[in-house]
């Protein structure tokens, strides 16, 4: 990246918890590529894009832990397909969004195998969570030595 004069955090979500998972969805899916992914996520009727930037970086750690490029098999939603699933190992990752009421964030990753599966979800009850996140980043950055722009990763130490 290029040299900067203010060390800044750039992140598609400051919520703790959702940077979390996004460390974990990379390591499930190193182990669980031949499984099918899905991406389910839930915000407020309001919102305006679809899917979410939360969404999209879930997809791309997922993609990029399986060694495929994101955009060649990011599936968004299933409506109206008469397609079979891709199925085997590295094939599609589906992503389907649903805007309703006052939800401020739901995320449910599902890794489905024969005969089992494992759902990882992080909720958001309130908008406290990204303030709070948003305060974490704000404190990692006065004690930042190089002025370059981080990741919620580094804030959070989770690049190790």
């Amino acid at each position: 990246m290029e040299d900067h004069k203010t060390p800044i955090v750039i992140t598609s979500n400051m919520a703790t918890g959702v940077n979390i998972i996004f460390k974990i969805v990379s390591f499930l899916a190193r182990y669980l590529s031949e499984w099918d992914i899905e991406i389910i996520e839930a915000h407020h009727h309001r919102k305006v894009n679809s899917p979410s930037g939360s969404s999209i970086t879930i997809g791309k750690e997922i993609a990029k832990a399986i060694e495929v490029e994101f955009d060649k098999v990011a599936k968004y939603g299933h409506d109206r397909d008469t397609s079979k699933r891709e199925i085997g190992p590295k094939k599609e990752i589906g992503i389907h969004a649903v805007r309703a009421g006052d939800i401020v964030g739901d995320h449910t990753i599902l890794y489905t195998g024969a005969g089992e599966r494992i759902e990882l979800k992080h909720q958001a009850h309130s908008r406290d969570c990204f303030a709070t996140g948003a305060i974490r980043a704000i404190k990692f950055i006065s004690q930042a030595k190089e002025s370059k722009i981080y990741t919620t990763g580094e804030v959070l130490n989770l690049n190790i």
